[in-house]
């Protein structure tokens, strides 16, 4: 008797063995297919992968929120911790945003329109184009912009309620044999722009492209501690931008010392005049379709439109704040087989489509 129980336990523990043997060998087995040996999966069906990672940042909303950050690094990590290692990729994506021209005097005319826009600083350059309906738009983009990012901090113990701040003497720079177009400044906080007035500018060298002026903006609302990014805009003398009219007269004025201003970075602008030609008939409305690519490296050609006059016209944009943005660690694709997956994916304020390149080592 005693026999017989002793090989039971041990054909038992024979089976528990043989089991735990198969359990190991099948996730060794699943491991080597989605993790370490993506090349087969690739060939047989290349387009699983990034539909599957694709929906599954999509559901979980975190690829909407980084398409409206223009973080394209961060989406690059995302996608990099999903795919299985040794799976280069590349991501690009194309925005899409409309905006309205309406004319005003019952004419039938064909100008030269222009909007100034804040593409993401991570923009490329080639790559912005213009249509209504189906049919492309002449158009030529001026980079004549430059910006001044500060830092501000809230240090007082209660929030600020439409504050007047003046920044004294701040150094406007052009860089590029132009001078400083005088009514092109234009402020930002949180993204929108805020009222602000200039005062005191003067040449520092008798040319006026190293001037200096006093910068009064209004803080709309800032809580006790809390610190936000803002923007100071101005463009030299080839911009079609005219800010002047929002210039305001601001009272009560408190100097910067009020709270803590840390300038972080004077530079060139991703800010862009975008100067374009279409008809329009008596009173007619058109929406215009605005589409720019972000890790991409078109080689389009803008026409030589220099000159606009939007007298007679309103033009409506659905949006136009300040954009960041970050690029990925892949910029270019190599010259072995690709295989691409794309996705239209509806934002807030605009259209994004990212593509994902997949190639394998």
């Amino acid at each position: 008797m005693k026999e017989k129980i002793k090989n039971k336990k041990g054909f038992i523990r024979l089976l528990e063995v043989v089991v735990a043997s198969m359990l190991l060998l099948g996730l060794l087995n699943w491991m080597s297919e989605e993790v370490y040996t993506p090349s087969f999966e690739l060939k047989t069906n290349p387009i699983y992968k990034g539909i599957s990672i694709i929906d599954l940042m999509h559901n979980s909303r975190v690829l909407e929120t980084l398409l409206e950050n223009y973080d394209l690094q961060s989406i690059d990590s995302e996608i990099t911790y999903l795919l299985p290692v040794r799976t280069p990729h590349k991501i690009e994506v194309t925005y899409a945003s409309e905006f309205k021209i309406k004319e005003l005097n019952g004419e039938n005319l064909e100008k030269n329109y222009g909007i100034t826009y804040n593409f993401p600083t991570s923009v490329d350059k080639n790559s912005i184009f213009l249509s209504e309906e189906t049919k492309p738009l002449e158009r030529n983009v001026l980079w004549n912009s430059y910006e001044i990012i500060f830092s501000i901090r809230n240090n007082r113990t209660s929030n600020l309620v439409k504050e007047n701040i003046t920044l004294l003497n701040i150094p406007i720079i052009i860089d590029n044999g132009n001078i400083l177009s005088n009514d092109s400044f234009a402020f930002f906080i949180k993204n929108e722009e805020v009222p602000m007035s200039v005062d005191n500018l003067k040449s520092l060298n008798g040319k006026w492209n190293n001037v200096s002026a006093n910068i009064t903006f209004q803080i709309p609302f800032l809580k006790a501690g809390e610190s936000v990014l803002s923007y100071l805009f101005y463009s030299d003398n080839t911009t079609i931008f005219n800010n002047s009219q929002n210039y305001q007269e601001l009272t009560n004025k408190k100097n910067e010392n009020y709270v803590k201003i840390l300038k972080l970075t004077s530079k060139k602008s991703s800010r862009g005049d975008v100067l374009f030609k279409t008809k329009l008939n008596s009173y007619e409305e058109k929406k215009i379709l605005l589409q720019y690519s972000l890790n991409t490296k078109k080689s389009n050609t803008y026409s030589n439109i220099i000159t606009i006059n939007n007298t007679g016209v309103r033009i409506n944009l659905t949006e136009n704040n300040v954009k960041e943005g970050t690029l990925p660690l892949y910029t270019s694709l190599p010259t072995t087989t690709t295989y691409s997956i794309s996705r239209i994916i509806p934002l807030k304020q605009n259209l994004a489509e990212i593509k994902i390149y997949l190639w394998y080592i």
